[in-house]
């Protein structure tokens, strides 16, 4: 909650009450008690209020399948496994590499691909399978595909983006591979076709099916759930990728040199053609991998694209929609650490506003926020000289050159050691900083601004420059 409250900018300073005192409390402890809890139950609130949304759709499922209200305190897992009547057998079966490959998926240059799914190699820990696909480093495992190239931005009229609509779902529903725990192995697909119904309808009750549509496939891996059955888990995971080669495979013998791969990620590929022409191509190459497969596209031209990896990247879409991912994604009020970088980057990507001039005319303070929490594996806080007794703290870079670094103490240590990626000089501020303004602290802007490079030669590969 604290770490909630600091993202939020509120309030975070904690009571000098021992929790632990074997007394009555004192006048001035009982307020200080009662003002700390207090405050505590309405940042609670305000946290409830800008997660409310999840709150609804699981209440929605409790409604729509007539569940007792105290599965309110279960998880997303619990409650699909429930409403999918999943029951585990008493002895689990022992077929896990047990993997057959569906007749309709049929991949010519990239064999060996297949032949490693199929191998023994495949059970080794931490097993993966690397190799170039369309002159492209792939890596293939039992996460899904990836595979991005080492070029950085993309531009121009012809770059497609594909993406599986529902990918899990759909191969767990057009391929049969819902866990055998379950009696009514139709039910999954029913609710599929009940959210689609709803969701064309524009009936909110289609939200909270969603929750059953999208937690099934990591319940299919975990042993302690009614749900658990590994070898589901598995083809699942590689029908997703093998499905994703075949399309690549074919698209690549199609439009050859003309169409150049700009990344695979899991669920979807993007692309840049050359002219209209083998664009086109490409289109007829996934409509008929849909009738093939049974799944469905959806495809967002881009007019640029900035990626470090398929974890990390930004797209444009040719209508101004704007998709971010890893340390381009941008803040939102409940994941708002260093809110500053993500949002400095993506206006220089976008609009190509200077790194220096968007930090440089910031002056909300929270902006600059970074949240550090001190765990149970730590006695205490260290700064300035001292000990701090409470666990989450807002950090900021100071100019004030008496200002030390941030360190957190181990218990079993006689030393300090120092925070990850904190500045040499920073500053604590726990109180109420909402639309607080940066006038009056020593807050080290050029600290932000060279972090804000650093990010982007991450991202880029290359130094920062001012101007493309």
């Amino acid at each position: 909650l604290k770490t909630l409250e600091s993202f939020l900018g509120l309030d975070i300073k904690e009571s000098d009450v021992s929790f632990d005192l074997d007394r009555k409390l004192t006048t001035d402890e009982l307020k200080d008690t009662v003002d700390y809890c207090r405050k505590d139950v309405l940042a609670t609130i305000e946290v409830f209020e800008h997660s409310k949304e999840e709150f609804d759709s699981v209440m929605g499922l409790i409604e729509m399948f007539e569940l007792p209200l105290e599965y309110l305190s279960k998880t997303k897992a619990q409650l699909s496994s429930t409403i999918l009547g999943a029951k585990r057998p008493e002895k689990d079966r022992n077929d896990e590499w047990d993997i057959e490959l569906p007749e309709n998926l049929i991949i010519n240059k990239y064999k060996d691909v297949v032949e490693w799914f199929l191998s023994e190699k495949i059970r080794e820990p931490n097993a993966k399978y690397e190799r170039e696909v369309v002159g492209v480093k792939h890596t293939f495992a039992l996460g899904g595909i990836h595979g991005s190239t080492i070029k950085s931005r993309y531009e121009g009229d012809y770059i497609a983006c594909w993406d599986v609509q529902s990918l899990y779902p759909s191969t767990i529903i057009e391929y049969d591979l819902m866990s055998r725990n379950v009696e009514d192995g139709n039910k999954y697909r029913e609710i599929r076709d009940l959210r689609i119904k709803l969701k064309n309808e524009g009936d909110s009750r289609q939200a909270p099916l969603k929750i059953v549509l999208n937690s099934t496939y990591g319940i299919l891996n975990d042993r302690y759930s009614q749900m658990y059955d590994p070898r589901q888990a598995r083809r699942v995971c590689i029908y997703n990728q093998l499905f994703l080669l075949h399309l690549i495979e074919k698209i690549e013998a199609t439009c050859g040199d003309r169409a150049e791969l700009i990344q695979s990620n899991t669920d979807g590929v993007y692309w840049k053609f050359k002219d209209l022409e083998s664009l086109k191509l490409a289109k007829n190459e996934v409509e008929k991998w849909e009738s093939r497969t049974h799944y469905k596209m959806e495809l967002d031209m881009a007019k640029a694209i900035i990626q470090r990896d398929v974890n990390t990247y930004l797209l444009i879409t040719e209508k101004g929609k704007i998709k971010c991912k890893g340390a381009l994604k941008q803040p939102n009020p409940l994941d708002n650490d260093l809110p500053i970088i993500a949002k400095s980057l993506k206006e220089y990507f976008v609009n190509k506003i200077p790194l220096e001039s968007y930090i440089n005319n910031e002056n909300i303070l929270l902006e600059f926020a970074k949240t550090y929490k001190v765990t149970n594996s730590y006695r205490c806080a260290y700064h300035n000289h001292k000990e701090l007794a409470h666990k989450v703290y807002r950090v900021f870079a100071s100019t004030n050159e008496s200002d030390t670094e941030f360190f957190k103490w181990k218990k079993d240590k006689d030393r300090p050691d120092k925070f990850a990626n904190t500045p040499e000089h920073v500053f604590i501020e726990n109180g109420d900083i909402r639309g607080v303004s940066i006038d009056g602290y020593p807050l080290d802007k050029n600290w932000y601004i060279e972090l804000a490079k650093k990010e982007y030669k991450k991202i880029t590969g290359s130094d920062y420059k001012e101007v493309e």
